[in-house]
């Protein structure tokens, strides 16, 4: 972990060959990967782990100096309560809570490119800091392309489940096309399209793969006993450990499958988005038209009547119910407490 920074000329890429692997030898060069860059990748990840903590106290730290100066006496209820709803309380507050939230995006955006840099990085020179600094650069690109891609996506969610999940393998290779192509906006979207649609079938297969083995190891871990309490904490550093372990071999997995899809990437070739925004237009159209029914349909006069109708009717008849059941338990304890006897029915 020498204090070289990241050189921000391309690293070239081994990977020549225009077919993709094999499963098999993509999960044994991902693993490769990952343990290769596991030290650095668990101190870049402590690393933006400290930098959220110090975000997050920054955070409470500001907003309760914000509700300090504003409130007079801490003593009095009444004020308190009266500071923190006037307007020079509330406005503060939302700009220091925007800030933060932004904050943690950008840092969250910067670790993300970071770590991607940490796997292209062939030298092993750079420091750990150096990545993430340099993920910094990229955060404005990255949220760009996430953007949109929550809007293809998002949109395409009203149409029915089955093209979202078709648009978000499309949509797989944005944030690998942004910053390890320095491609930007459209761009990087239209690069991750066409490498996937000229592969499609074989992408789609590994990354269900991938699914299907981080499947299969979390129900493993789901499986081992943990109602013990003395193996409570074992089960919870296992749970950890393997979702950290899940990730990053996520990551390079598809950074793998990125770079040999990549290179067997033809650029002459078109690949159309028009089905995209289509299919997304149509489910943001039918999501709104959804939306404004619901909201007439609480703003309804009669409806509300109806429904509150029907609310009285089902409280009525429970309430009958409870009565008759109430009925029936006195009559049971009359019958149980009787015994017949020589000279007729005896009460007890």
């Amino acid at each position: 972990m020498g204090q070289q920074s990241v050189s921000n000329k391309p690293v070239s890429a081994p990977i020549t060959n225009a077919t993709l692997p094999s499963v098999k030898q993509l999960i044994i060069e991902s693993w490769e990967l990952l343990t290769k860059k596991a030290l650095k990748l668990l101190f870049l990840g402590l690393f933006s782990t400290a930098v959220y903590f110090i975000l997050v106290i920054v955070g409470i730290v500001l907003i309760i100096g914000v509700g300090a100066i504003n409130i007079s006496s801490f003593s009095h209820p009444d004020a308190v309560l009266e500071a923190l709803t006037a307007p020079g309380f509330i406005g503060p507050a939302v700009t220091v809570f925007i800030l933060w939230v932004i904050s943690l995006i950008a840092v969250g955006t910067a670790l993300q490119a970071g770590m991607l840099f940490l796997l292209k990085d062939s030298t092993e020179e750079a420091s750990v800091i150096s990545y993430f600094k340099k993920g910094f650069s990229y955060i404005v690109p990255l949220i760009v392309v996430s953007a949109i891609t929550c809007i293809l996506i998002f949109g395409s969610l009203f149409v029915f489940v089955l093209p979202a999940l078709i648009i978000s393998l499309f949509l797989i290779f944005t944030t690998y096309a942004v910053v390890l192509d320095n491609k930007k906006g459209m761009e990087a979207i239209k690069m991750s399209v066409g490498v996937v649609s000229q592969n499609f079938g074989a992408i789609m297969g590994r990354i269900i793969i991938l699914w299907l083995l981080s499947f299969a190891v979390q129900m493993l871990i789901g499986a081992l006993p943990n109602e013990e309490p003395s193996v409570t904490m074992f089960y919870v550093l296992i749970s950890v450990v393997s979702s950290l372990v899940i990730g990053w071999f996520g990551l390079a997995y598809v950074f793998k499958l990125y770079q040999y899809a990549r290179a067997a990437y033809d650029e002459s070739k078109p690949s159309s988005m028009t089905w995209m925004w289509v299919v997304s237009v149509l489910g943001w159209v039918i999501g709104g038209m959804l939306i404004a029914g619901m909201v007439s349909a609480i703003g309804n006069t009669d409806l509300q009547n109806m429904i509150q109708e029907s609310i009285n009717n089902e409280t009525q008849k429970l309430e009958g119910k409870d009565v008759q059941d109430s009925d029936n338990f006195k009559l049971n304890q009359n019958e149980i407490t009787q015994y017949p006897s020589d000279n007729g029915v005896q009460q007890l």
